[in-house]
């Protein structure tokens, strides 16, 4: 994981807070992801809470 953020900071990828998604947002877009068409090509599975969880979890992610 350290590779892929080194890699992020040196492209100047935004971290995720940055990019004006509110946490007020975040139950609607897990209940998009889940519905999503391309949700059963997943490797895991997931549901409405795991995609809720990626994104406060990506959310609180500032290093």
């Amino acid at each position: 994981m350290s590779a892929v953020k080194d890699l992020s900071r040196r492209l100047n990828i935004p971290h995720f807070r940055d990019l004006g998604i509110q946490m007020g947002q975040f139950q609607e877009i897990a209940e998009k992801s889940f519905a999503n068409n391309s949700n059963p090509s997943n490797p895991r599975e997931a549901d409405v809470a795991d995609y809720r969880g990626m994104l406060e979890n990506a959310y609180a992610d500032t290093d």
